[in-house]
């Protein structure tokens, strides 16, 4: 079932702990990060972004099932690079998920989804251990002025920044229902994180 909602990998990251490679590249159970992503989103969502920096725009242009866009706020993380997804898909709200995060999974899409469209807010999230998973949740382009906001003001934490909007959590037992806590939002920064 195809659900009302685009979605936008972040590769943007200079991965200075990984020597520059890309983390969507690395291969987890067999797999790219980036292919499980796909695999995973594609017969969920309208459309699927890959936001990424003008230097790697030409490693992801030829990716199948996918529109690869230049982000607009190269220096400002993810907060520019959520801009950037929400004013290319502005028919939609926008499940972003962090390029780095190989173990998201549909049911977590679909649950956000479904607490997105029953629970008015400008973003729908999960929390976790860490605390508001703002790179595994939904966007709403209602977010925009806030997170415009947060840019204008020099302060470019994502975290900061969502919370300063109407922010929607997903209850704990649902996230638990979509997949195990403590892996799903388990995000690759060094050669040590890989399984």
């Amino acid at each position: 079932m195809t659900l009302d909602i685009a979605a936008a990998i972040l590769t943007g990251g200079q991965a200075r702990r990984l020597l520059g490679r890309d983390k969507s590249r690395l291969v987890v159970e067999g797999r790219t990060i980036l292919e499980r992503q796909l695999s995973m989103l594609s017969p969920l969502v309208t459309e699927i972004l890959i936001v990424t920096s003008a230097a790697r725009l030409p490693e992801f242009a030829s990716v199948d099932g996918a529109r690869a866009l230049v982000d607009q706020y190269p220096d400002a993380g993810p907060l520019g690079a959520v801009l950037t997804a929400l004013a290319a898909a502005p028919a939609h709200p926008v499940f972003v998920l962090g390029g780095d995060m190989p173990n998201v999974t549909g049911a977590l899409v679909e649950a956000l989804a479904r607490r997105h469209a029953s629970v008015p807010a400008d973003v729908t999230a999960s929390e976790s251990a860490r605390g508001v998973e703002p790179l595994a949740a939904i966007y709403a382009q209602s977010a925009v002025p806030g997170l415009q906001r947060a840019l204008a003001s020099g302060d470019l934490s994502l975290q900061r920044a969502v919370r300063a909007v109407r922010l929607s959590l997903l209850p704990a037992p649902d996230v638990a229902a979509a997949g195990d806590p403590a892996t799903l939002f388990r995000n690759i920064n060094t050669p040590e994180d890989l399984p």
